[in-house]
């Protein structure tokens, strides 16, 4: 930003932004940038290549031949197709697209970040932190009624007729029209606080419902209408909650607005408030609005609610101790419990000794009778007769991932089986003995995220170690705690 004067002895605010670009060359050849990344983007949100082209304003043919430009560069896959039918078919990224996708924007925001910071360091002062263009605030100020016109009102204005109305007659950022002037005048009304907003400014409250809409994303919607330009979120359905800390820290360093949620991967109510958003002065430049609905442009939205499926359950005990009857089962009620409140059902619970070929068949029996969720309880450890993790193994299970970074819950095992008879792949949940003991463990972090769709790697379980350390409070009030957030 400089001062400059402009011959009249008068001073003029200019403002000056820094623009960066980012894109990714395979053998000098670009690949991947932002457009390719809102292609993507659209793909995962519709569904289909020719939905996505169409958002993104080009033809079927072009995003089809980005699509395989991309592939070949880089080397993998990025869309599976599906072909058409009685459903017209589709389109969806392949798991390593996802990924490749969530780098992107890891890096692309920290490039950001860090051109950002050095061009306010060196052109606007290092204590700079907010830029000159949201820094103009518009004040209030009392003007006849008259001259009120075309200005904003500063407070809502009520309006009682005794014996049949008492209420709001003009809502906070009214614009005076020359039509409400003798209604004000009937109302007592000889003076208005208003604000004067500018044609490159907005009220508190209209800026507010933008902002709110670009937040929002599936299983999402606003609630009421803006008041002191506060607007809630709430869950249009049960299920998941999913934030994008990295599109919300991009809105929030702003400044002029910001959003508030719940932790991510917290399962939520229909109805529930699952985040907040606010635009801070009175009266907001444009260009901050239209930057902050730009922070959060593309998909996934910072705000999202993803169904969770209703699982059949079926649960193998595991343990010599339990199978001859030494000790009682603790694990089936528990269990039981657990998945009645994800809105499941049991299919079966079935005992078996600590013998891997019995409990593989144990297994076997689950599926046959339609379970769509395998858990597996104790002998996850390395004590000798502990062999459920290798029943798993023997039975074909995939992708499996053993021990995690939860306390309790380290000896946690996930892996995934592809049964011919079912839509989708089979999670196999193995609960070490922890289960039994502790009200809350490792299962109440996992389970929700398996029921929305989620594929659980080694990543998201070592992610799991910054806050995942149950504090075993004498009463445990999970999700409102700490633990696994």
């Amino acid at each position: 930003m400089q001062l400059i004067h402009n011959g009249n002895g008068m001073e003029q605010r200019m403002t000056m932004e820094i623009r960066s670009k980012l894109w990714i060359e395979v053998d000098g050849q670009p690949v991947f940038g932002r457009g390719r990344r809102f292609l993507l983007e659209s793909i995962d949100k519709h569904g289909s290549i020719t939905q996505a082209a169409k958002e993104v304003n080009i033809s079927y043919r072009k995003a089809w031949g980005y699509i395989k430009a991309m592939e070949k560069r880089l080397g993998f896959a990025l869309v599976d197709c599906q072909a058409g039918g009685k459903d017209g078919g589709g389109a969806s990224l392949t798991e390593e697209a996802k990924q490749f996708l969530k780098k992107y924007r890891m890096l692309e925001q920290g490039i950001h970040e860090l051109v950002d910071d050095r061009f306010r360091k060196i052109f606007g002062g290092a204590d700079n932190n907010v830029s000159e263009l949201s820094c103009s605030r518009s004040g209030g100020m009392t003007v006849p009624v008259s001259a009120a016109i075309g200005m904003a009102l500063a407070h809502d204005i009520t309006e009682i007729r005794k014996d049949e109305f008492k209420g709001r007659a003009f809502r906070k950022g009214h614009i005076v029209r020359p039509d409400d002037v003798e209604h004000l005048q009937r109302l007592g009304k000889e003076n208005l606080f208003v604000l004067s907003i500018q044609e490159d400014e907005m009220h508190e409250d209209e800026a507010a419902a933008l902002i709110a809409d670009a937040l929002k994303g599936k299983g999402v919607s606003v609630s009421g209408e803006p008041k002191e330009g506060k607007l809630n979120l709430v869950a249009s359905r049960r299920g998941l909650l999913k934030i994008n800390t990295e599109a919300l820290r991009r809105f929030n360093r702003l400044g002029e607005v910001m959003c508030a949620s719940l932790h991510g991967n917290t399962v939520v109510l229909e109805g529930q408030v699952v985040a907040a958003t606010r635009a801070i002065p009175l009266v907001v430049k444009k260009a901050i609005i239209e930057k902050a609905v730009q922070a959060v442009h593309g998909w996934p939205r910072v705000v999202e609610v993803i169904p969770m499926r209703q699982p059949k359950a079926g649960i193998v005990i595991t343990g010599n101790e339990v199978y001859h009857g030494r000790i009682a089962d603790a694990f089936g009620p528990i269990m039981s419990r657990k998945i009645s409140e994800l809105g499941g059902s049991i299919v079966g619970i079935h005992y078996a000794p600590d013998d891997e070929k019995i409990i593989e068949e144990k297994l076997r029996d689950l599926l046959a009778q339609g379970a769509d969720l395998l858990i597996t309880t104790g002998g996850m450890s390395v004590d000798p007769d502990d062999v459920t993790r290798f029943a798993i193994r023997q039975l074909g299970a995939k992708d499996i991932t053993y021990g995690s970074a939860v306390l309790p819950g380290a000896m946690f095992l996930i892996a995934y089986l592809d049964d011919p008879s079912a839509a989708r792949s089979v999670p196999i949940i193995g609960i070490p003995a922890c289960g039994m003991y502790h009200k809350t463990t490792i299962f109440d972090i996992i389970v929700p995220r398996v029921l929305a769709g989620e594929l659980i790697v080694r990543d998201d379980l070592a992610a799991l170690g910054h806050g995942g350390l149950c504090l075993h409070c004498a009463e445990c009030r999970y999700p409102v705690c700490p633990f696994g957030k």
